[in-house]
């Protein structure tokens, strides 16, 4: 199926999710008669476009980042889309956040954002920015359970390609309206004040 030209913000972030989710399972030669090589061949094409159509929206040039580097850790519109949308984050005492559109910065999108640039990270060997990101995407993962979105499938990935790693984490931050504040774990656990 020829996907198009993925001008539409939603239309890219469903390709580029969908992409990734096939693509971890490895990509069919294009010159396949199967229609998923079809599929997979005509969505590359389509994604790579995200470098110049969506170059201002570093969610998606996130998410189009992972799925291209998922299917090939060195696709130059992949590494192009993953340098674009990481100089739109910033960093903060050792965690990295994705910098979106006021609008977008709502619900999960930013979790989202967050760890599909950590799933770009890891295939690019970019292991200490990766970490950056996990540990910035943390801090709002509180979101995903109100507005699932794709973050849920960003963490799953990462977790299934051993980026999440194993223990307690040094030090965690929350914000809920009144700015950030330190958050103790006892037992992985903690109560924050509303």
């Amino acid at each position: 199926r020829n996907v198009g030209r993925l001008d539409s913000r939603e239309q890219a972030v469903q390709v580029a999710t969908a992409f990734t989710v096939l693509a971890a399972g490895g990509v069919p030669d294009e010159d396949s008669a199967d229609p998923l090589a079809a599929f997979m061949s005509s969505a590359r094409v389509a994604l790579r476009r995200a470098l110049f159509v969506h170059r201002g929206d570093a969610g998606v040039l996130a998410r189009v980042a992972a799925a291209l580097l998922v299917a090939d850790p060195e696709d130059g519109y992949g590494v192009a889309l993953f340098d674009r949308a990481l100089a739109s984050t910033t960093e903060r005492d050792g965690h990295r956040r994705v910098t979106l559109d006021e609008l977008l910065a709502e619900g999960s999108e930013a979790t989202g954002a967050g760890l599909a640039l950590a799933l770009a990270a890891h295939h690019v060997g970019r292991y200490g920015t990766r970490d950056e990101l996990i540990r910035g995407a943390m801090q709002t993962f509180g979101s995903v359970a109100r507005d699932p979105d794709d973050a849920l499938l960003y963490w799953f990935a990462l977790s299934a390609y051993g980026a999440l790693g194993v223990g307690e984490p040094e030090g965690l931050e929350a914000d809920v309206g009144n700015g950030w504040q330190p958050v103790t774990l006892e037992e992985g656990r903690a109560i924050i004040d509303v």
